[in-house]
């Protein structure tokens, strides 16, 4: 029997940015993954501290104690109230900021 069925290389993982559902041959290396920044590819990861690309220390040296939020530190357990009125912020607020545990305004 003849098969006129086309073979199509790529990437198999449905979890995969770069999925083809239409793929019959894995490709080895042709599976992306987004990187926490959402980058298809990226290789950015979240650091011990919740920071997407972080190094792992806020400006304080631990992130255990604070959080660094649009280069400003906040403590942790301290900080109740952020005034983010004047400061022309644009993008997503980092999820960071949840880290703030008694944060109310």
């Amino acid at each position: 029997m003849f098969s006129c069925d086309k073979q199509v290389n790529g990437c198999n993982d449905p979890s995969s940015c770069t999925y083809n559902k239409d793929v019959t041959n894995y490709v080895h290396g042709s599976c992306l993954y987004e990187d926490c920044s959402g980058e298809c590819g990226g290789d950015l990861v979240l650091d011990e501290c919740g920071i997407c690309g972080g190094t792992g220390y806020d400006c304080r040296g631990s992130c255990n104690e604070f959080v660094e939020l649009w280069g400003e530190c906040y403590n942790i357990e301290e900080t109740t109230y952020i005034n983010l009125s004047s400061n022309q912020l644009t993008g997503e607020i980092p999820t960071s900021i949840g880290n703030l545990k008694n944060l109310t305004r």
